[in-house]
């Protein structure tokens, strides 16, 4: 219609996907490049969300109408610093070989995750757990669905290996709270009773941390 009508187009796609997500579940999350083959004239887009880089605003299109933009006195305002920059820079990288961004980006790894990779590293946590175990809390392996985010892809679920704690001592409130408030922030969620700590949005390196952790914030 703004074709139609002589009036630019402008796209605004939001979470920054850079490879199609369908291949791994995740549906009904339009891409960059998608963006770019619709025809709009100007597309705008996250450095975060789906992409897995610095936080950024992100625009392409025509070159008449982005030049315009940067004439514009606002560009020098909301333009990103150099460190954001570089660390943009080193994501985008990164995509030009999909398989390796898969690898590499953290974002992506977490996201296309199969549950038979999940479920052997929800065992080892659990492990992790166990050898720390005391009488101030009980643990259990099982399986949940978590949300990808708010800012994209908002209605998927995706299932992952979780681990859940019930603390004995302390409510589950406060252990959020004193997790949440460690020097290395611990981010769980609560559900049905119990802290679930999915192992899809931690590191295997942290696991240790993460079971010494829980016993100290599980004291009284």
């Amino acid at each position: 219609l703004g074709h139609e009508r002589n009036i630019p187009v402008i796209y605004d796609l939001g979470s920054g996907a850079m490879v199609r997500l369908e291949d791994y579940g995740i549906l009904d999350e339009p891409n960059v490049l998608d963006a770019m083959k619709s025809g709009a004239d100007v597309i705008s887009f996250s450095g975060d969300k789906l992409m897995g880089g610095p936080q950024a605003g992100i625009i392409i299109g025509k070159r008449e109408y982005i030049e315009a933009m940067k004439k514009n006195p606002l560009t020098r305002a909301f333009r990103i610093d150099k460190l954001t920059l570089a660390a943009l820079e080193a994501t985008l990288r990164e995509y030009l070989d999909p398989a390796e961004a898969l690898q590499n980006n953290p974002t992506l790894r977490m996201i296309t995750a199969t549950m038979e990779t999940l479920v052997p590293k929800g065992e080892k946590l659990f492990a992790c757990m166990e050898k720390v175990r005391d009488d101030s809390f009980s643990v259990a392996l099982t399986e949940d669905f978590g949300q990808v985010g708010g800012g994209s892809v908002p209605t998927q679920m995706i299932r992952s290996s979780v681990v859940a704690i019930t603390p004995a001592y302390v409510s589950l409130d406060v252990l959020e709270k004193r997790l949440r408030e460690l020097s290395l922030p611990i981010i769980a969620r609560i559900s049905k009773d119990r802290l679930l700590l999915d192992v899809r949005t931690i590191e295997e390196h942290h696991f240790d941390y993460v079971a010494e952790s829980i016993l100290k914030c599980c004291q009284k």
